[in-house]
């Protein structure tokens, strides 16, 4: 993508139309638009036959409206699908009354039946709700909470206690998947910057873990390459602080899994480049980032990365090179790009040139 491979994740355009002619084609935009203008122009009607009055008639319609000009800036959610739905029920039980008449068809006195509900269908529905409120709700919130409280020991001290951690990730709950996530994303974050003061032990513990889980994610999602971009995250971790290349191997590996599944994503491309580097495989990670800028030379991140890499060789004929190359082909880089590329590659080159 032009503006970088944290683009790549987006699965939804932040448009209900787009997103809806995107994925459910024509017939399925005017179906979502019918959806709104069959009820605006129930509600109409509605009025003209004095089923409804005035007021209900504009909120009704209001409520659409708005619903509707919201949705062009974001897509409909299971939250948002629900109300509306709700309010579309609503509004077909005011505008379509049937009354049922019984005896003479002629009189112009209309009764309407009543049917009484058991106490049986009423211990069904309740006990049913119950249960969905329990599963879909309680459930969650308690998993939610103590995915909260195993983040927060984690930023605390992710060297201490791992009680809270395991009870969030023993947990179970619709969404253990999202919890084993969340957990791997603050170790990482947490042992990153702090594994030089960490108990050596301790974090081995915290990392072996995480794995642990993550592989759980894999074997139920393993289409889902974020899951091997955060394992191979762990893995370099734990190469760092053991000081053993046996656990960059495992990164390797599990990048190359997850290229194989998503062959032009850039995050998995400059990532496995950088495992490459420390395996003293050059070659392989140049090979890999002028892939990155073959497959879209409109990318800056790709070209001061294939420079850095080009330094850490020592050729620093070929990342300048580079550099003029992106700047051939036009790339502007950002601030924080043009700090890294001073600081790592050009300051290093004039100081050699100096001497």
């Amino acid at each position: 993508m032009d503006y970088g491979y944290g683009e790549t994740w987006f699965d939804n355009a932040h448009n209900i139309i787009m997103n809806t002619l995107a994925v459910q084609g024509a017939f399925g935009l005017i179906s979502y638009v019918g959806f709104f203008v069959a009820a605006i122009c129930s509600l109409i009607l509605a009025y003209r036959q004095n089923k409804i009055d005035y007021h209900f008639m504009i909120i009704g319609g209001a409520f659409l409206v708005a619903h509707f000009v919201n949705k062009i800036t974001v897509f409909e959610d299971a939250t948002s699908y629900l109300y509306l739905m709700f309010w579309l029920a609503l509004i077909n039980s005011m505008t379509n009354v049937s009354p049922v008449i019984f005896g003479n068809t002629n009189s112009s006195k209309e009764i309407f039946s009543e049917k009484k509900i058991g106490a049986g269908v009423i211990s069904i529905v309740a006990v049913t709700a119950s249960l969905v409120v329990f599963i879909f709700n309680i459930q969650n919130a308690t998993a939610n909470q103590k995915n909260l409280l195993a983040i927060r020991s984690i930023s605390t001290d992710a060297s201490g206690d791992l009680t809270l951690v395991k009870d969030a990730l023993a947990f179970n709950s619709p969404h253990v998947d999202d919890i084993r996530s969340n957990i791997a994303s603050s170790v990482a974050n947490t042992v990153s910057n702090n594994w030089q003061k960490m108990d050596k032990n301790k974090a081995n513990e915290i990392l072996n873990l995480t794995i642990e889980n993550l592989e759980k994610n894999l074997q139920l999602h393993p289409l889902d390459i974020r899951n091997q971009l955060s394992l191979s995250q762990l893995y370099q971790l734990q190469a760092m602080i053991n000081n053993n290349a046996s656990y960059l191997l495992k990164a390797e590996m599990t990048l190359e899994d997850a290229l194989s599944k998503s062959p032009r994503r850039q995050q998995i491309i400059y990532t496995m480049s950088g495992v490459k580097v420390q395996l003293n495989k050059p070659d392989e990670a140049i090979k890999l980032v002028e892939s990155a800028i073959e497959d879209n030379p409109r990318i800056s991140e790709s070209y001061w990365r294939l420079a850095y890499i080009y330094k850490m060789m020592g050729k620093d004929d070929k990342a300048l090179e580079i550099l003029k190359l992106a700047e051939k082909n036009g790339i502007k880089f950002s601030d924080k790009e043009r700090e890294i590329i001073n600081q790592f590659i050009l300051s290093p080159i004039n100081k050699s040139n100096k001497k």
